[in-house]
């Protein structure tokens, strides 16, 4: 072990030098893929619901200064902003009036756009349980129920995208 010199800096937890411990982080195992892919520092997630009081509780579970919601009420909107803003994820709501939850899951998937490998959550009420597995068929990663269980849509996230863990869920 290197001895520390005075104007070099040492952490307080370990005798061993800052240095000579990122020297070692370098030989540590791979981490896993993380979805800070630029310049950003924030998970930028898009949320397609159409219905207020759910936008409300996606947005209490998912608040935290490191994650960064919009949220639109269409699948077209969806579409439209994906064309222009990048995203790390979009959570889409099972019911919409103008493109179903299962058409805008099928664009996203058939476009030739980069973002057509995103993470899509897809979250769906009691009387949609059966559209489930049919939603993973169009190109969806996962599904959460609603209402809303804290703990389930949060395990589903990570597991989706572990990074979310290190951004504060």
């Amino acid at each position: 072990m290197l001895a520390a010199s005075s104007d070099e800096p040492t952490d307080v937890n370990e005798d061993m030098p800052v240095l000579e411990r990122e020297l070692d982080s370098w030989f540590a195992p791979a981490r896993p893929r993380t979805v800070f892919k630029g310049p950003h520092d924030t998970t930028r997630v898009l949320l397609v619901e159409r219905d207020p009081l759910h936008r409300r509780i996606v947005r209490v579970v998912l608040g935290g200064p490191r994650i960064s919601l919009i949220e639109v009420t269409t699948g077209q909107a969806a579409l439209d902003l994906l064309a222009i803003k990048r995203f790390d994820l979009v959570i889409i709501g099972g019911q919409h009036s103008i493109m179903t939850a299962e058409e805008t899951v099928r664009w996203i998937r058939s476009s030739l756009q980069l973002w057509s490998d995103i993470a899509i959550m897809m979250l769906l009420e009691e009387s949609e349980m059966h559209l489930g597995q049919r939603l993973i068929s169009s190109g969806a990663n996962d599904w959460a129920r609603y209402p809303v269980q804290r703990d389930e849509l949060v395990a589903k996230l990570v597991a989706l995208m572990p990074a979310l863990h290190d951004a504060g869920l």
